[in-house]
């Protein structure tokens, strides 16, 4: 029943232009993955069920940072340069994945989601595959600000940020603070709160004191 909700809700958000921003392909050793990447915007590029450890073969015409948490890089056109970034990842698996990404001047950051074959939908009710949670961030460009109370979870202080309705679904976003002297783990099973949210996906699982991150959900039938 999860699989058949997640189709939905990616079928549902695919009609908007926001989800111009992620372009998703399998991953594939032995051919290389032709795309776009935004001129202007920063993009991001990641292997899903799998970190990237190394890039290989880009220049000074492009920026590359690495983000050690979740094993994604973000790649930055220096100006002026208008030939394509052509480069490999290798990830801590030892698995190679060769690039050759346009420059478009016309398209927002692009998140680039490499799906290895050995990732599975995640099947339980408390979990959310990583493409829904990519396209959630993206989708959500604009929306209505939420003036609410803040509420707390255990020792987490939960924020309402926004809102934006599509069709019959909602997506929520929240700002999450660990108010605790201590680091915490948050699992994505603490914000369900009725049978109407379809999916939820937390940006950071580990805060450390006093920090925040974004959680977003989506609902059905819920503003």
């Amino acid at each position: 029943m999860r699989k058949a909700w997640i189709f939905i809700l990616l079928m549902m958000i695919s009609t908007t232009p926001a989800y111009a921003g992620v372009q998703k392909y399998k991953l594939d050793g032995e051919h290389r993955i032709e795309g776009i990447i935004s001129k202007e915007e920063q993009n991001r590029i990641m292997i899903e069920g799998d970190r990237i450890s190394e890039v290989i073969g880009l220049g000074e015409e492009f920026v590359v940072e690495t983000e050690e948490t979740k094993g994604q890089v973000f790649l930055k056109v220096q100006e002026q340069v208008t030939s394509p970034a052509i480069f490999s990842v290798i990830t801590e698996d030892g698995k190679v994945q060769d690039f050759k990404l346009s420059v478009d001047a016309k398209v927002e950051g692009q998140v680039i989601v490499v799906k290895s074959e050995d990732v599975e939908l995640k099947g339980s009710k408390h979990l959310i595959h990583e493409e829904v949670v990519e396209v959630i961030k993206h989708v959500f460009h604009t929306g209505d600000e939420l003036h609410q109370k803040s509420f707390a979870i255990a020792e987490l202080s939960v924020k309402p940020l926004a809102v934006r309705k599509s069709g019959k679904y909602t997506v929520e976003v929240f700002v999450v603070r660990n108010q605790s002297t201590a680091g915490m783990k948050l699992q994505e099973q603490m914000f369900y709160d009725n049978g109407a949210i379809l999916a939820i996906g937390v940006e950071d699982l580990d805060l450390m004191p006093m920090q925040e991150t974004k959680m977003y959900r989506v609902c059905l039938g819920r503003s």
